[in-house]
């Protein structure tokens, strides 16, 4: 059926359980599935869009992720598969909602998602999900923070650098790629991985989006999307680069034809796709800083100078689900002066980045691990402190995707090294990194293999 007016998306915490929208979410899912595999409005058709282990259709296996294409390729998916849902449902008011996990009251997996937990009678239940988020577990504190992502202005960086809001340059189609962007490591990756566990479906990209909170996940991530661009101070789209603006995607709208997108035609979505969100503001707001924790924004000056590894890590070693600390060694006996001239300001380096690669794993772990720059062994590891620099996830990097030789995942640490240089204990040449397990968080008892990922190098970059 078609829409009448411009769709709200709203917060899925504010809707009642057996409300309208999360009613007609329930019947559209239940119609999807019972159309056939090859029917490009069926409910496994449109989940293999994303990704599939099959690639026998050229219309699967499509998910851009790693680039600076990743939020609107997805913006694009979730507007057609919200017509597809409208009119499967019946219901021509019906507007994906989103879940705001930010929020202390919203940390467990919705309501609707888990109860009752049949998935013959709620079409929003699934199996496949770690127990405890079925369970009613919650979300730790540091697996939901957008701030750090805001913090970064640019949109875009340059290849091979993961240090910016929406993700590096390509130059066009890119199913996977590594390092990711600032929001697609956090809290995209983090959400995905503690949603599946080790073996559900939002744990792997070839079948995240089987699970209907997949959906409601994405269109939270959309509307950060548009909450950082009202934070203003330069943050825009990349409108001007050809690959970002012209790239065209393929999809089927609600009557199974094929149609394209492309990023130039998804920036506004009131205007070119009919749909806002609830916290959209209704006037264009005065651009204003970061709310905190939002640190200033220090850019990467990626063109300043080439770029120099000052150190790192020994050999490789595996996280499991014991606190993990690697010291770094300095490549040469200046590196520690080096790195101060960073923090100091001395010459045309702006950055200093904490690079790990090589990462790689046989069996999701289902964990992410906070990461920490010289932590004292007498300090309780907290990301409310001034070693935290970031969170480290394994969604989407696995080498096994045939794509790139191994994740990796990069940190600006520049802000906490500079924090930590201040002290009287500081000292350049004694770097070590601590990474601390976090899972959901859940009073009940779940059998589950150990967690392990293989690390092959640590490093800190000058940039």
């Amino acid at each position: 059926m078609a829409q009448t007016e411009l769709g709200v998306r709203q917060d899925v915490g504010a809707l009642p359980v057996d409300g309208v929208v999360l009613s007609a979410y329930r019947a559209g899912i239940a119609a999807m599935r019972g159309r056939p595999d090859d029917d490009p409005t069926s409910w496994t058709f449109q989940a293999n869009i994303h990704g599939a282990f099959d690639n026998s259709n050229p219309a699967w296996n499509q998910c851009q992720h790693g680039s600076f294409l990743f939020l609107s390729w997805h913006r694009m998916y979730l507007y057609f598969f919200e017509r597809i849902v409208r009119a499967a449902s019946g219901e021509d008011s019906f507007s994906l909602p989103y879940w705001n996990y930010r929020l202390p009251a919203e940390r467990q997996l919705p309501e609707a998602f888990r109860e009752p937990a049949d998935p013959v009678a709620n079409a929003l239940f699934l199996d496949e999900r770690n127990p405890a988020a079925n369970a009613g577990g919650f979300l730790p504190e540091s697996a939901v923070l957008h701030e750090q992502a805001f913090s970064f202005t640019n949109f875009t960086s340059s290849p091979g650098s993961g240090l910016s809001f929406g993700g590096q340059e390509v130059a066009g189609f890119t199913h996977f790629a590594v390092p990711h962007g600032e929001l697609e490591s956090q809290p995209h990756d983090i959400i995905h991985v503690l949603i599946g566990g080790q073996s559900g479906f939002m744990a792997d990209p070839r079948t995240a989006a089987r699970d209907p909170v997949f959906w409601l996940h994405h269109a939270n991530i959309d509307r950060l999307w548009n909450r950082w661009l009202e934070l203003g101070n330069g943050r825009a789209n990349p409108v001007d680069n050809t690959a970002w603006a012209d790239t065209e995607f393929s999809f089927f709208d609600e009557t199974g034809a094929q149609v394209v997108l492309t990023g130039k035609e998804v920036v506004d979505t009131a205007a070119q796709l009919d749909y806002r969100y609830d916290d959209d503001p209704v006037v264009e707001p005065e651009p204003t800083e970061p709310p905190c924790p939002c640190p200033d924004p220090e850019p990467v000056n990626e063109s300043a100078s080439p770029p120099r590894t000052l150190m790192e890590s020994a050999e490789g070693f595996t996280l499991g689900a014991e606190p993990a600390t690697v010291k770094l060694q300095g490549l040469e006996e200046s590196s520690g002066n080096l790195l101060n001239n960073v923090l100091t300001g001395e010459g045309p380096w702006r950055a200093l980045v904490l690079r790990i690669e090589g990462i790689d794993y046989d069996v999701q772990p289902g964990v992410y691990y906070e990461v920490y720059v010289n932590l004292p062994d007498n300090e309780s590891a907290s990301h409310r402190g001034g070693y935290y620099v970031g969170n480290l996830s394994f969604f989407a990097i696995k080498p096994h995707h045939g794509e790139f030789e191994g994740g990796i995942q990069t940190f600006d640490i520049t802000r906490a090294a500079r924090r930590l240089s201040g002290g009287d204990d500081w000292d350049p040449n004694d770097i070590r990194v601590s990474f601390v397990k976090r899972d959901m968080e859940s009073d009940l008892e779940f059998s589950r293999d150990a967690p392990s990922a293989r690390i092959g190098r640590i490093s800190v970059i000058r940039q």
